[in-house]
C-alpha cells in the first residue's frame, strides 16, 4: 500500500509538472505587450499585442536636406492609426526578437545622422518600467540603410512598408 501510493503522488506530481511546463510555454510566447519600432529618430511605431491598438508617430523635425524647425516653433506630429493581423504580430514579434538576439556586425557605416533604427520589445502588462517588467532593445546609429543590414531587416522593413506606403522608414530617397 505505501508504495503503491507512493507511485500515484509521484504520478501526480509528474502530471502536474507537465502541466505547469506547458502552460508557462503558452505564457511566453503571448507575454509581450508592446513592441516599438523606431527609425530614423522621425518614424515610430508602436504595436500592441492585447488589442488592434497601433499607431505610426511620424515627427516632422526636419533633415540634413530641409530646414529643421527653428526654437520658436513647434514641431509637427502626425499620427495615423494601422491595423496588423495577429499573424503580422507575431511575425513582427518574432524577426524583431531575433533582431535584437542575434545583433548585426557592422562592416562600414555612415555618418551617425544617416541609418538608424531603435527596436524594443515590453513584456508584461505596463509599458512603463513597473517593477517586476522586462524590456529587450537594439539600437543602430549610423549604418546608411538598416532595411537593408540583413534578411530579417529586409523582412521587417517589407511588413511595415505595406502598410505604411507613404512613410518614410529609412529608405534611400525620402517620400
Amino acid at each position: 500500500m505505501k508504495y503503491s501510493c507512493f507511485l500515484v503522488f509521484i504520478c501526480l506530481l509528474a502530471i502536474n509538472n507537465g502541466c505547469i511546463h506547458h502552460e508557462h510555454k503558452d505564457v511566453e510566447l503571448a507575454s509581450w505587450s508592446t513592441l516599438t519600432i523606431e527609425s530614423e529618430e522621425s518614424t515610430e511605431v508602436n504595436i500592441n499585442n492585447y488589442d488592434d491598438t497601433s499607431t505610426v508617430i511620424v515627427y516632422h523635425v526636419g533633415s540634413f536636406f530641409s530646414p529643421r524647425p527653428k526654437k520658436s516653433q513647434k514641431i509637427k506630429i502626425d499620427t495615423t492609426k494601422i491595423y496588423f493581423t495577429p499573424a503580422q504580430k507575431d511575425t513582427i514579434f518574432n524577426l524583431s526578437k531575433d533582431i535584437i538576439s542575434n545583433p548585426i556586425k557592422l562592416k562600414g557605416g555612415c555618418t551617425e545622422y544617416v541609418g538608424d533604427l531603435k527596436v524594443v520589445i515590453d513584456y508584461g502588462v505596463f509599458k512603463e518600467r513597473a517593477p517586476g517588467s522586462l524590456q529587450q532593445s537594439i539600437e543602430y546609429s549610423g549604418v546608411c540603410n538598416w532595411n537593408t543590414l540583413s534578411v530579417n531587416t529586409i523582412k521587417l522593413h517589407g511588413i511595415l512598408k505595406r502598410k505604411m506606403k507613404n512613410i518614410y522608414l529609412g529608405e534611400h530617397d525620402p517620400i
